[in-house]
């Protein structure tokens, strides 16, 4: 990704962050929770559906929890 695409996807995320302040009546430290709840379930998504190298899903962790 060049620095231009980066800086327009910067933009529009800063975008929706201030979009979904202004509809909420969460203060700043509350606003945090929920945001990085969602940014920690989509981590656990990624990891749960990892591609192997040729491209398949693998379920690594639960190969791992039937490896226990």
């Amino acid at each position: 990704m060049d620095q231009i695409r980066i800086k327009e996807i910067e933009g529009e995320l800063w975008s929706a962050a201030d979009a979904l302040r202004e509809g909420s009546s969460l203060t700043a430290a509350e606003y945090k929770d929920p945001l990085l709840g969602l940014v920690f379930l989509r981590f656990l998504q990624n990891q749960f559906f990892k591609k192997d190298a040729t491209g398949y899903a693998t379920n690594s962790w639960k190969l791992r929890f039937l490896q226990l």
